[in-house]
């Protein structure tokens, strides 16, 4: 049993991947539904890392001098966010963003943690994905903006 695998499974992932070597396949449990059926499948989730990157500047002094890294990302999330097609399985959730290290500052970086629960997700196999994510065409596109 794993209690902390919502969250990335930071205290048992070492353990679990030693027992678990050479075991092909596992049973992962799941609470039941509202109405009471049994979970029999999964879909997987993919957690995708989106940075977008500006130009620092004093937000009350010179703010014409900096490109806002935080308005650029907030442009582009909503974007990403408006690829999920839920009725065909496809769920996009910006669940973690990160900017900035203090106000009055235009900042320079922010980044943007997005879920990524596609219906046919590839198989676990123990070894980060390496295949394109699903949407990979126009999530391209759709971050393909530029702040001005």
């Amino acid at each position: 049993l794993n209690d902390d695998e919502e969250i990335g499974s930071p205290h048992s992932k070492k353990t679990l991947r030693a027992v678990a070597e050479g075991i092909p396949y596992g049973l992962v449990f799941e609470p039941g539904l509202e109405d009471g059926a049994v979970v029999s499948s999964q879909s997987g989730v993919r957690w995708i890392k989106l940075t977008s990157t500006g130009k620092a500047a004093h937000a009350g002094l010179e703010p014409e001098n900096g490109i806002d890294a935080c308005l650029d990302l907030a442009h582009k999330v909503r974007k990403v966010a408006e690829l999920a097609q839920p009725r065909k399985g496809l769920t996009i959730n910006p669940s973690v963003i990160e900017d900035g290290t203090k106000p009055n500052v235009v900042f320079d970086k922010a980044s943007v943690t997005i879920d990524d629960f596609p219906a046919s997700a590839p198989r676990p196999t123990g070894r980060p994905c390496r295949r394109p994510w699903s949407a990979s065409a126009s999530a391209a596109r759709a971050m393909s903006t530029r702040n001005a």
